[in-house]
């Protein structure tokens, strides 16, 4: 699946629409309408990409007898 940021040429209304791929995208043109005026001059609008960050690496346990085994996300105990 991939969605796309479209913008209706008439009214200037962005809107997302999912489709199962770049190529149902291009078929689907010419059959689009903008939800809120009905126009049927639909194009993708230009979209930054969503690009997922890596998790933060877990707490570690910090050496204190009340610390949880997973950790407290306090620094160690020198």
């Amino acid at each position: 699946m991939i969605v796309y940021r479209l913008q209706c040429a008439d009214c200037g209304h962005d809107f997302d629409e999912w489709f199962a791929n770049m190529r149902a995208y291009e078929e689907a043109q010419g059959t689009l309408e903008c939800p809120s005026c009905g126009s049927p001059k639909v194009n993708k609008a230009i979209m930054a990409p969503r690009v997922a960050s890596p998790a933060p690496p877990p707490p570690a346990p910090c050496g204190r007898p009340e610390c949880p085994p997973g950790g407290c996300g306090a620094r160690a105990v020198a």
